[in-house]
């Protein structure tokens, strides 16, 4: 298998087929499969088996353990995270692995929408990365992402200690071990926006978690 597509969930808020249509349409030519990563929902299952698509099912509500759960069963070399509430370009999968090369993450550009497509905005990451500028802030486009399977468990997963900015924390720590980032000039992923994202609740939460991320990797800075 080259690439395993999950998709983290909890609870289908309106978009979750479209998600896992946009998994299964890809115009990619390898091996892959979807995996619908639940934490705690058993009932999400039933969207598995509409689709014929792997379900793993996590012992707690929280994202970053659930994502854990499902790579132990992903059968991928590289690994595609995908939100319930956003959507794959057709040309993901074909795009991110054509550029990855020997390196060990690869991220790209998304497009960013609300309603029935309204654009908002592309997003413009840096062409080169370093521990300094993502230290400074999340410039990676984390919907974008596709990266190695092995490097994921040789930094030891997720940290099951955040509620938030997970992919801050793991980009963080791929950096402060070596690992290796390329861009690819390329729309790959469709960003949905609206009023029920993580990112727009539990402010305080998610100052705290940001603060354990800096304390973490400030000393690994020059």
């Amino acid at each position: 298998m080259n690439v395993s597509i999950v998709i983290p969930a909890n609870r289908d808020r309106g978009w979750l087929n479209q998600a896992i249509e946009s998994a299964l349409n890809q115009d990619y030519t390898g091996s892959y499969e979807v995996i619908l990563a639940s934490d705690g929902n058993y009932s999400l299952k039933k969207y598995a088996d509409r689709y014929g698509i792997r379900f793993s099912l996590a012992s707690k509500n929280n994202l970053a353990h659930n994502v854990n759960v499902a790579l132990q069963m992903a059968d991928g070399e590289f690994i595609k995270g995908l939100a319930e509430d956003d959507l794959l370009a057709p040309n993901c999968l074909s795009d991110l692995t054509r550029c990855i090369g020997n390196n060990d993450l690869v991220y790209a550009r998304a497009f960013n929408f609300k309603g029935d497509m309204e654009k908002i905005s592309i997003s413009e990451p840096p062409k080169e990365i370093t521990l300094e500028k993502v230290f400074e802030r999340c410039c990676i486009h984390g919907g974008t992402t596709l990266y190695r399977k092995d490097v994921f468990w040789a930094v030891g997963g997720r940290d099951e200690r955040l509620s938030c900015a997970e992919e801050w924390d793991f980009y963080l720590n791929l950096l402060i071990h070596g690992y290796t980032f390329t861009f690819c000039d390329s729309i790959v992923y469709k960003y949905r926006r609206h009023n029920q994202q993580k990112s727009t609740r539990d402010y305080a939460r998610r100052t705290k978690d940001k603060n354990y991320i800096r304390g973490k990797y400030k000393k690994y800075l020059s």
